[in-house]
């Protein structure tokens, strides 16, 4: 089974910042709020982790090695919003 990685740093910053941070997307995955996995379009060597957090779709850009899952950021879209439901904030 694959681990999750992620630069501690940017997981602290986005806490500051008042984001979800990359342990809200594992208990999101863990809730049972995956979504998809998508292409991302700006970063041909990455995808897209799409999961509801607080009713609200959020896009996680990840890598993915034999190894790992490795996050880069978490940040709310509307775009998933339309496509895969929840709430609306």
């Amino acid at each position: 089974m694959k681990s999750w990685a992620w630069k501690p740093e940017k997981n602290q910053l986005l806490k500051e910042m008042g984001r979800p941070c990359f342990e809200d997307v594992l208990e999101s995955l863990i809730n049972g709020g995956f979504r998809d996995v998508l292409s991302n379009p700006n970063y041909p060597e990455q995808k897209l982790l799409i999961v509801m957090i607080d009713d609200y779709a959020h896009a996680v850009p990840f890598k993915e090695t034999e190894e790992l899952f490795f996050l880069f950021t978490v940040y709310p879209s509307r775009a998933y919003q339309k496509r895969y439901g929840g709430n609306e904030k």
